[in-house]
């Protein structure tokens, strides 16, 4: 288990991610007195789901790594000496183990292949200048097109960056870098009041 820590880790090679766990497990459950007993079994496979009950950690270094080791040491400690519903069902075994590692995206210019799907206005692309990628998006959560109104790209872009003011607490700079995910998400989610879910998906390259 831990030797897939620090695989995860090489992998990432020193960048920034969250990284969560799940675990299967094997319930017994025993019905009856003291005199006749039925034991039963069952299994629990782990998901994504659960992973944030087993409190997830950002990784930026391998003393992260060897602090999140000993968490789940004792995580699984404790889920033995603890039933799950009640005291006729305990946990004796562990068979699977799940890491979710969660890669952190910046913000970035348009993709040239998703053009066919702007054109079709499966999805929208605003024409901007400057790193305001992040904000652009959310403003279509703020200021939505609708059926009869679709907003030109200078309001939607104007839009953006009030709502930078807004979360930032200072005016928009044309040398800004972009949203970052790591540093940035944390004060956005706390102003905004909003909930945010990230989904990464990365396809193999065949050479």
């Amino acid at each position: 288990m831990h030797q897939l820590y620090d695989a995860v880790y090489r992998k990432e090679k020193g960048k920034v991610f969250k990284l969560a766990v799940d675990l299967g497990v094997i319930i017994e459950r025993a019905n009856g007195n003291a005199q006749e007993q039925i034991v039963q079994y069952k299994y629990v496979l782990p998901v994504n789901a659960n992973s944030e009950r087993r409190a997830p950690m950002e990784i930026r270094s391998q003393d992260n790594i060897n602090t999140y080791k000993q968490y789940l040491r004792t995580v699984i400690g404790s889920m033995q000496e603890r039933t799950n519903t009640d005291t006729d069902e305990k946990i004796v075994a562990i068979f699977s183990i799940m890491f979710f590692a969660f890669r952190y995206p910046m913000a970035g210019a348009a993709i040239p292949s998703l053009q066919q799907h702007i054109k079709r206005r499966e999805i929208y692309y605003v024409d901007c200048k400057v790193n305001l990628c992040f904000w652009t998006a959310y403003s279509f959560i703020t200021m939505p097109n609708t059926k009869d109104k679709r907003w030109k790209d200078s309001s939607r872009i104007a839009e953006a960056k009030r709502i930078y003011s807004r979360v930032n607490g200072v005016q928009f700079r044309d040398n800004y870098k972009g949203f970052d995910f790591v540093n940035d998400i944390d004060n956005f989610i706390n102003k905004e009041q909003v909930n945010v879910h990230i989904q990464i998906v990365q396809y193999p390259i065949h050479q």
